[in-house]
């Protein structure tokens, strides 16, 4: 298993990579993306996997610390 590294030097692509949320204390898989606010705005973030944005994964003080690669799949 690979082991976590800072958030700041997650890749923001579209291929899905795990966060850590220590506010939640959770594991989401997550892409980088855009997404669409209430006032019709558009901005970039976390998604969890599927694309669903939730305020928390943006939030400097509650958003994910650390991230790591998805693992391969198994056989």
């Amino acid at each position: 298993m690979t082991e976590w590294q800072d958030i700041s030097t997650a890749p923001k692509t579209s291929k899905s990579i795990l966060v850590w949320v220590p506010s939640n204390k959770c594991v989401f898989a997550v892409t980088w993306g855009e997404y669409h606010m209430y006032d019709e705005s558009i901005r970039f973030g976390w998604l969890i996997f599927g694309g669903s944005a939730r305020s928390f994964l943006n939030n400097p003080e509650q958003g994910p610390s650390h991230w790591q690669p998805t693992p391969e799949p198994p056989e």
